[in-house]
């Protein structure tokens, strides 16, 4: 029960603080003022909690936030682990270490002074005080981690300070939904320049508010201080009505707010638009506050007279607000200027709302307004004998009359409500007996049809559905044919699957003729048929065709084939039997096939059988003499030959052929060395010089045999003993043999002996025959020149340790030492320019001054080419010059390099044959020595038992081979 209760307008805040403060009261005070409520707790004469109509969350979120102790994610957190564990919001902050508990008390405290400053500002409205302790809710409780006390007289103080520069303040900003936008051209003011930054145009002066870290007086002090200095302006109207357009989709709320304040200005032209415009704008976030706009549209229009816009403005709020009693009766009181259609739905709606808000004065009012509409209306004259009746208006009676009079024959049941009112003013007011018993008679009847008509329309609406079903039942179950019958023909591909697809159309029609599904089915089957149809037409048209196009290309085939069989006959009668062999094995068995049998088997096919050496004896399996060759044999297809190929000096060869051989046979005949001499010791080189063979042996020895019967003539040791197989170097008339350490050993043609140079104790690497002189190069990076008499002529040192010696086209020496360095010597020994390094490992020194690398390139100083990488050494012949590769050999001739296939790798530098430039010896590991040219075919082949170590030219159409068991094969050349 209140102790205290009154009016602010006479006991104002001030006093009521005071006095509950000097009284150190406990209570709570209610303060309020058109629906808003506002209580404040006091304990013994302090302020401990205040708690008003609005969201209390947000206000102390907002001051958390605005003195920046803690960002939004901090609360978003201590939000959640409040709903998952039931932890007070401020001890969540807290214990998060988001915030002290000093400055939750502060901001607590803030909250507390704002909300009571707000109050001081209330000019009007009511108060009472309990003396009850008013108990704390849960959204106070999840805030309170702390008690606060505030002391009235301090708030009654700044309060009172403050309530008088509000009345100053609020006569320059007198509504806070405007928006303040900067002035242009000015500087910004250096004091709260970031409450200054805020009125940029886009936000109103309550959001500037909210997001300052001021308090609301403070800033709004220093927004009053700004417009009055200058520095800041209101927004025009043009500029606000842009703003509230750019927000209306997105933040409808802000921007009804821009258009409230507009509205409420009076500063605007067009005012209905405006309205209208604000309306939109409302139907983004409710229709209550749609209806609102168009309300206050419709009583814009009225006042200005313009009915038929109101009209059109209410027929939306007829829609957004049905049965709303303020729409129904300027609907009702504009009846005279929209659709008379409309009255009656109008009319009745206005009745019942009327009705359902108890205003029945008012109805009775709208009754009477409405007798022109409803007057010939029995129903009409009983609702308002009925309203009147509540009055106890003696004119019930003839309205309750009329309304007998009027329904008697065709609404009887008004007749006897309106007869039961009657009855209810006075039982003399009644109708006679009779009357009344015609009546409920009447009624009875109505009654019976009406019942007997809601039978009809029960049992029709039963039949209805119960054929419904069925047909929906039969209709799912076609439809589901249908679909199948589709299915089907979407992955129909041939005649056969359509025909499928359209007995499945026809299915549909058959079983479930009276269905949507049959309708369709029809449709598509005849079209799937059509369809049949054309393709049937045209699939024979295609077989007749195809028909007589292979009538005619067997026809011609067998043209072909004839043509080509004579052909074939000519070339063998002008002795081409190969190119008819060749021209016979172009018809294909499908060509053939049009030929008679007895024809096709008699077509015999020409065999070229070549030997290689030729003139080998072809023999029978009799061992009959069937010639020589090459040979040219015509046999049949399946026909079986058996024949042996004999040559003196060579192993003969058996072979079987057909008429599917191929047109030409090359076979070659491997034959033997022509003489072999067994040495002492293997040699690794061998070369010839006049009568004789100068052989190197892996003893260190020098051996000299006679070419003609391979004996031994003389061995002789060269340096020291036992050293390495020395090198030979070949000379116009003389043969140099190079040791590894020691004095080298001249071989003359006429079989003469001597050592000539210097004893040197370091190793030979290599040497040249160059002009007249003998150039070596060692191991200690030395270069001598030697004459024909062994006298050193010059002496140059390099460096380093020389790998490669040779010559270029101009005659000078290219030497390269171990460092891969490329120096250019003189023939008198003078270094012709500084020495260069050569971009990869040497292999060697070519004819014409390039370079071999052993990764497969052909290097000058101008330019590098692609080879083959080497896997051997090089030999020489005239201008060309033959290594083994990886794959078989490699051809240089001109700078150019030639790689040709052979079937087994060699085991030693390859020979170009001394007569045909075309073909190269080479020395199998196999232990066959072959003749091969391009396109690894082999002319020759000789056995010789064991891996050769070197070949050389040994006389006119010879070659000397030393193999790695010590023997020296002679073999003898053939010519192709």
């Amino acid at each position: 029960m209140s102790i205290l209760k009154g009016h602010l307008e006479h006991f104002g805040l001030q006093e009521l603080l005071q006095t509950l403060s000097q009284g150190a009261r406990s209570g709570t005070l209610e303060i309020n003022r058109d629906g808003e409520k506002v209580s404040i707790v006091f304990e013994t004469g302090h302020i401990t909690l205040v708690r008003s109509s609005t969201t209390q969350q947000l206000r102390l979120r907002s001051i958390l936030l605005r003195q920046g102790v803690v960002s939004h994610e901090d609360l978003e957190q201590a939000s959640k682990d409040h709903e998952d564990t039931g932890i007070l919001l401020g001890r969540a902050l807290i214990e998060r270490g988001a915030i002290a508990e000093a400055e939750l008390e502060k901001a607590l405290r803030t909250k507390i002074e704002e909300e009571l400053f707000d109050l001081f500002l209330w000019t009007r409205g009511s108060f009472e005080f309990f003396p009850e302790q008013l108990k704390s809710t849960h959204e106070d409780d999840i805030y309170h981690v702390t008690r606060i006390q505030v002391d009235p007289m301090t708030i009654v103080l700044e309060g009172l300070r403050q309530a008088d520069e509000w009345n100053v303040i609020r006569q320059r900003i007198q509504d806070q939904r405007w928006i303040l936008v900067p002035v242009k051209n000015s500087e910004e003011p250096a004091e709260n320049n970031s409450l200054f930054k805020l009125n940029d145009g886009s936000r109103t002066i309550e959001e500037v508010l909210s997001e300052s870290t001021l308090t609301r007086f403070d800033a709004c002090t220093v927004l009053y201080r700004f417009l009055e200095e200058g520095w800041i302006r209101e927004a025009t109207h043009d500029e606000m009505l842009r703003r509230a357009r750019d927000r209306s989709a997105e933040i409808p709320v802000e921007a009804l707010a821009i258009y409230e304040a507009l509205i409420e200005s009076g500063r605007v032209e067009n005012h209905i638009a405006l309205l209208d415009e604000a309306a939109d704008c409302a139907g983004h976030a409710d229709t209550e506050t749609q209806a609102v706009f168009l309300r206050m549209s419709v009583r814009y229009l009225r006042e200005h007279g313009d009915q038929e816009a109101a009209w059109k403005r209410l027929q939306r709020l007829l829609i957004l607000a049905p049965g709303h009693l303020e729409d129904l009766l300027d609907c009702w009181e504009m009846r005279d200027s929209i659709p008379s259609r409309k009255n009656a739905q109008i009319f009745d709606d206005l009745c019942k709302a009327l009705r359902r808000q108890g205003e029945y004065k008012k109805l009775i009012t709208i009754l009477r307004e409405a007798e022109y509409l409803k007057g010939e209306e029995g129903s009409y004259w009983l609702q308002l004998g009925e309203t009147l009746l509540r009055f106890k208006d003696p004119e019930a009676k003839s309205c309750l009359e009329n309304a007998i009079a009027l329904s008697a024959k065709k609404s009887p049941e008004i007749a006897l409500r309106a007869e039961r009112s009657l009855r209810t003013m006075s039982p003399d007011h009644g109708m006679d007996e009779k009357s009344l018993e015609e009546l409920l008679s009447r009624q009875t009847e109505i009654d019976n049809k009406k019942l007997q008509a809601r039978y009809i329309k029960f049992g029709t609406a039963f039949l209805v559905f119960f054929f419904a079903i069925i047909q929906i039942s039969t209709e799912w179950r076609a439809q589901g044919m249908l679909s199948a019958a589709k299915e089907i023909e979407k992955n129909a591909d041939q005649i056969s699957s359509k025909i499928t697809a359209a007995e499945a159309y026809e299915r549909v029609i058959l079983l479930h003729p009276w269905t949507f599904a049959a309708g369709n089915s029809d449709t598509a089957g005849s079209r799937i048929r059509k369809l049949i149809q054309i393709e049937v037409a045209a699939e024979k048209d295609l077989i007749t065709q195809e028909r007589n196009n292979a009538r005619a290309e067997r026809n011609q085939k067998k043209v072909d084939v004839e043509d080509t069989l004579i052909q074939a006959e000519a070339l063998i009668e002008e002795g081409s039997a190969y190119e008819a062999r060749v021209l016979l094995d172009t018809l294909t068995p499908s060509a053939l096939e049009t030929l008679p049998i007895r024809e096709r088997a008699s077509i015999r096919y020409p065999v070229l059988i070549e030997s290689v050496p030729s003139g080998a004896k072809i023999l029978g399996r009799d061992r009959s003499l069937i010639g020589v060759s090459p040979l040219t044999v015509s046999l049949k297809k399946e026909e079986q030959l058996e024949i042996y190929l004999e040559k003196k000096g060579c192993r003969p060869r058996f072979l079987n052929l057909s008429g599917e051989s191929p047109p030409r046979m090359l076979i070659s005949l491997v034959r033997s060395p022509l003489r072999s001499s067994i040495l002492t010791e293997p040699c690794l080189e061998s070369l010839s010089l006049g009568e004789r063979v100068i052989l190197s042996g892996r003893d260190g020895k020098i051996r000299i045999v006679d070419l003609g019967d391979l004996r031994l003539i003389s061995e002789h040791s060269v340096g020291i003993i036992g050293h390495p197989a020395p090198i030979l170097i070949q000379g116009n008339n003389s043969i140099l043999a190079l040791p590894r350490e020691g004095r080298p050993l001249s071989i003359s043609k006429e079989g003469e002996i001597k050592t000539i140079g210097q004893i040197t104790h370091t190793p030979w690497k290599c040497g040249i025959h160059f002009g007249e002189q003998w150039i070596l190069g060692d191991g200690a990076g030395g270069l001598t020149s030697l004459n024909a008499s062994g006298d050193m002529t010059w002496f140059v040192h390099m460096g380093a340790p020389i790998e490669h010696i040779g010559t270029d086209a101009s005659g000078t020496l290219l030497v390269i030492d171990a460092i891969r360095r490329l120096h250019t010597v003189h023939p008198s020994g003078e270094i012709v320019q500084e020495a260069m390094t050569i971009p990869g490992e040497p292999h060697s020194v070519l004819e014409d001054g390039t370079l071999l690398l052993t990764s497969g390139e052909i290097w000058s100083r101008d330019q590098t080419r692609f080879a083959p990488p080497p896997l051997s050494e090089i030999s020489l012949l005239g201008n060309t010059q033959l290594y083994s590769t990886k794959n078989g050999w490699a051809c240089l001739q001109n700078g150019v390099a030639e790689e040709h296939k052979s079937p087994i790798p060699s085991t030693c530098p390859p020979l170009r044959h001394s007569s045909n430039q075309e073909l190269a010896w080479l020395a199998g590991g196999d232990g066959i020595l072959r003749l091969m040219g391009p396109g690894e075919t082999v002319y020759s082949e000789v056995s010789l038992g064991s891996a050769a170590l070197d070949l050389s030219h040994a006389g006119s159409g010879h070659i000397m081979v030393t193999l790695s068991d010590g023997t020296l094969c002679d073999i003898e050349e053939q010519v192709k």
